[in-house]
């Protein structure tokens, strides 16, 4: 029997793409992963050309923050903040062993958007609301 082990990350590079252009760099980015259940909880039939059942759809949503300096680092892009295309997040965690981790959230698209400065802590951020078509999940590379 192998042995299990683990890695612990003390830090996470998070980044947005869209395709290879690089939107910006995230504070933070926090979601959650819903089933979306027929209301009598059974599978769905499958159509008649499939085998099998069909699987209910996976819903990703959730917040994120990019790092912000003098602006909205997505008014720095060709399109208004209401209308940027869906893009990537890209999640890498290294540790000082040398340890990498990614995981991507795909397709992000944005819902709503807020502004907020923390004078404690001496930041300001603009935070987004958004829904995602996939989560993927961390793999070891």
């Amino acid at each position: 029997m192998e042995a299990f082990s683990c890695n612990g990350f003390s830090g996470i590079n998070i980044l947005a793409l869209l395709g290879d252009k690089h939107l910006g760099i995230l504070q933070c980015v926090n979601f959650t992963t819903t089933i979306k259940r027929p209301t009598d909880n059974r599978m769905t039939p499958p159509p008649s050309h499939s085998t099998g059942f069909v699987r209910e759809k996976v819903v990703v949503a959730g917040n994120l923050i990019f790092k912000t300096l003098d602006r909205s680092i997505l008014t720095l892009s060709d399109w208004p903040e209401c209308k940027v295309p869906s893009f990537d997040i890209a999640l890498k965690a290294i540790d000082e062993y040398g340890a990498v981790a990614t995981m991507k959230i795909v397709r992000v698209g944005i819902m709503n958007s807020s502004y907020g400065v923390n004078v404690d802590e001496i930041k300001c951020g603009h935070k987004y609301t958004f829904l995602a078509d996939e989560l993927t999940s961390w793999e070891l590379q």
